[in-house]
């Protein structure tokens, strides 16, 4: 097989302050809903490397981001040159502080090992992807070793469409529902998963007071 290489690989994670994406976050077996908010606001610059790092908002706090996702938990970036993807970690014991999690030049069957997780990630589809009514170019990565097991989906323009991560019959999976990048709206970015109701019971008065 003969592939093209995509010269535009920043495009398959969007990095840029004011950037927002939403997801729908789901907990197995658990069975635990909420949204999550990634907002890029803030920026810094390590090894002469500048990195973007998220304000993370959760819609339910016993959501689970924390357990499934810490790839938005640190500050990260895209080498423009290897298209390499590195998180900046803080304490990770691995003697380094940045870490290459997926490698956007990746083609077909390509592997990237993180030492640090011991984790062997492959890209195994490469093909067009559905979302917002539109289809675009897509990378998605994969690993299974033993008990753990993640899948990851970027696409060109968009960023990172899906997220799942997990261990023996536990996982945590996201899937994005909307986003604002460039200043314009795709899909539905609101943070309301459900109404719950509190009581059946019918209130005997009602007041107005002041704000």
């Amino acid at each position: 097989l003969s592939y093209s290489q995509d010269l535009n690989i920043v495009k398959y994670l969007p990095l840029k302050s004011g950037n927002i994406w939403v997801y729908s976050s789901y907990q197995y077996p658990f069975n635990i809903n909420s949204r999550v908010k990634i907002l890029m606001d803030s920026t810094f610059v390590y090894n002469n490397h500048l990195y973007y790092k998220a304000r993370v908002t959760l819609s339910n706090p016993q959501g689970c981001f924390g357990y499934g996702s810490p790839y938005w938990q640190n500050a990260i970036r895209i080498d423009s040159l290897t298209g390499n993807i590195v998180l900046n970690f803080t304490n990770t014991g691995c003697g380094t502080y940045e870490i290459t999690i997926d490698s956007l030049k990746a083609k077909y069957r390509d592997t990237l090992k993180i030492f640090c997780f011991n984790e062997n990630w492959a890209c195994q589809d490469t093909s067009n992807f559905q979302i917002f009514s539109s289809n675009y170019p897509s990378k998605r990565f994969r690993f299974v070793n033993f008990e753990l097991f993640g899948t990851r989906t970027y696409v060109k323009n968009i960023g990172l469409v899906y997220f799942m991560k997990g261990q023996g019959n536990m996982y945590c999976e996201q899937t994005l529902r909307g986003c604002v990048l460039d200043g314009i709206l795709y899909g539905d970015t609101s943070m309301v998963v459900g109404i719950n109701e509190l009581s059946g019971s019918i209130p005997e008065t009602f007041s107005l007071s002041q704000n």
